[in-house]
């Protein structure tokens, strides 16, 4: 059976998505004839939908394929016939992945680093940017959009970010700029100790007033919590006069 009617399977609880999961074989053999008796403009928007997912849509699918609206929509409109696409979005994660996978190297930098020019936010365009391999223009999005979500109380999704600039960052020319600010994030989810370990190897790997004045605010946040005052006192100075 080419399972027709239903894209559902066993462990759809033990996932999001299926990023992290390989595709069975006998799965991607059935996309893959699927996908394969598509016209090429149905194939385009497939990819470009696996890139995008859940940020699809007609306006956006046409700047990346360079196709029309109107292609856009019949190519859509196929591949809804074809049981791919509900709309413009997989029927089921494990279509999307399936087909993500299947795109060569090179079309899948070429769309993602396409899709990051239809994005302002930075953590979607760094994200866009990281996957097309520009990790360089990567990084400082990502840090300006770990700016945006520790102002906003998210501790756990700031490091999150943190992960993926470290992920993207293997010579660690940024190491010492995302443990600083680890630091302040693990200061915000009440991890004091763990906040004054980061922040005391910043304060020794580096001479920039600004890492230092971060690690010593860290510090003094963090000693207040313990109930440290004369510490706080120390590095809330230190910290001030790096300022």
């Amino acid at each position: 059976s080419d399972l027709d009617e239903d894209w559902r399977t066993p462990i759809d609880r033990l996932t999001s998505d299926y990023s992290e999961l390989p595709a069975a074989e006998a799965i991607r053999d059935v996309i893959r004839r699927r996908t394969t008796r598509l016209s090429e403009f149905a194939q385009r928007v497939l990819q470009a939908v696996a890139v995008l997912g859940d940020n699809a849509n007609p306006t956006r699918l046409a700047q990346m394929t360079t196709l029309d609206e109107w292609q856009v929509l019949s190519a859509a409109e196929e591949a809804n016939t074809a049981g791919l696409l509900n709309g413009t979005a997989f029927a089921h994660d494990l279509l999307r992945h399936a087909v993500y996978t299947a795109t060569g190297p090179a079309v899948r930098s070429h769309l993602h680093r396409e899709a990051s020019r239809l994005f302002e936010e930075p953590l979607v365009k760094a994200t866009h940017l990281a996957a097309a391999g520009d990790c360089a223009e990567a990084i400082p999005l990502w840090l300006d959009a770990y700016q945006q979500v520790l102002l906003q109380g998210l501790y756990r999704e700031s490091l999150a970010i943190l992960d993926a600039v470290e992920e993207c960052d293997p010579e660690g020319k940024w190491a010492l700029e995302t443990m600083s600010r680890r630091a302040t994030a693990l200061h915000g989810l009440n991890e004091p100790e763990q906040a004054i370990q980061l922040a005391r190897t910043v304060l020794t790997g580096t001479t920039d007033p600004l890492l230092r004045a971060s690690a010593h605010n860290t510090i003094a946040g963090a000693q207040l919590n313990l109930g440290n005052l004369t510490e706080v006192e120390y590095h809330a100075r230190l910290g001030a006069e790096m300022l």
